[in-house]
């Protein structure tokens, strides 16, 4: 169900890629993967969806110029606050290491982007989560054959409830779909530079 349009003017959708089978989505570092969506039922295009994990919902602005999708190492390209200026943050949880500024999530949950374990999507084979199931489904990963997407790769705001938490700053805006309930933020940066590979 498509909960948004980000600022990039790329549709975000809920967590699913494919409800009736409980299956999530492979995603990039910036939350987005190139699939078929609702609205483009023929045509595989480059959107995002909603994360149970951090950055809960856009990273930053994908694909690259190249249309590829966005890499950990890529997205803390994108942003100066990726800067390795780690502190421990202690939650219930435990204690863990945390960039305050950086958006840009391992596969592991990591944002401090030491010993990097690259996300999923980016296998040669590639896994795709079914909740519920006893085991995951394995298919082989293959490259998007038609690509209608726009291209950035830019810092953004998540909101989730009344926090937000700011890549670089600058404004906010995510236009919410009819019966998404809360919105979703993207933004970009104040200065509007436009950052990417």
């Amino acid at each position: 169900t498509q909960v948004g349009v980000a600022e990039d003017e790329q549709f975000l959708y809920g967590k699913w890629e494919d409800f009736s089978k409980k299956e999530l989505p492979q995603l990039d570092a910036c939350g987005g993967h190139f699939g078929y969506t609702p609205e483009s039922p023929t045509e595989k295009v480059y959107h995002y969806h909603v994360q149970e994990h951090a950055p809960f919902t856009i990273g930053c602005f994908g694909p690259n110029k190249d249309n590829t999708l966005v890499t950990v190492e890529q997205c803390r390209e994108f942003y100066p606050g990726c800067d390795g200026k780690l502190e421990n943050v202690t939650t219930p949880k435990g204690t863990k290491l945390y960039d305050r500024w950086c958006p840009c999530f391992d596969a592991v949950g990591s944002n401090t982007g030491v010993d990097i374990k690259e996300l999923p999507v980016f296998s040669t084979i590639s896994t795709t989560t079914v909740v519920g199931g006893t085991d995951a489904a394995t298919t082989i990963g293959e490259a998007p054959t038609t690509i209608a997407a726009t291209t950035r790769g830019q810092p953004d705001t998540t909101t989730r409830g009344s926090r937000t938490t700011r890549g670089m700053g600058g404004s906010t805006r995510v236009t919410p779909t009819r019966g998404s309930g809360e919105s979703t933020r993207a933004t970009r940066p104040s200065d509007g530079t436009t950052r990417g590979m």
